[in-house]
């Protein structure tokens, strides 16, 4: 369990050290975010909350880097605006050396609120879900469901 600060700056130079990617003030700074918000987040809400302010195109091509090492995910929302997600952490998966290393898993559901507009990934495996014949292989796919979250049903 992460807990305070020097935790998380430690923890998130070691997944960029493990992705391959040289460690900057961005980039810790957005791994950092995304350890704590531990929700979709937009473009917009990562260049509001970053303590040292960084160019827009500097947030891209770091957002940009993170999809490519499959550190977060990207979601298409109803509302046509891209939100962006920490990839889960696998802790039963064989491929995993550490259970700091990140794996994609695109092949999940998303609950969009339509009362707050908060998005929720569901870490239910497609595969479990919808049983495929064998031999066949199920391409990414994106599924969002739509309804009110724990805080907006009450």
């Amino acid at each position: 369990m992460i807990n305070n600060k020097r935790t998380y700056v430690k923890e998130t130079k070691d997944i960029l050290k493990d992705k391959h990617l040289k460690v900057t003030d961005c980039r810790v700074q957005m791994l950092e975010l995304f350890l704590k918000e531990k929700k979709t987040i937009t473009h917009g809400e990562i260049e509001r909350s970053l303590i040292t302010k960084h160019d827009r195109v500097t947030v891209y091509r770091t957002l940009h880097s993170f999809l490519e090492k499959n550190i977060i995910h990207k979601i298409a929302s109803p509302d046509h605006i891209g939100k962006y997600a920490l990839c889960t952490v696998e802790d039963n998966c064989n491929e995993c050396k550490t259970h700091t290393e990140h794996v994609h898993n695109i092949e999940h559901l998303h609950f969009v609120c339509e009362k707050c507009k908060s998005t929720t990934c569901i870490d239910i495996h497609l595969e479990e879900l919808i049983p495929l014949p064998k031999g066949f292989k199920l391409n990414p796919t994106n599924i969002t469901l739509t309804g009110f979250c724990n805080k907006c049903s009450k």
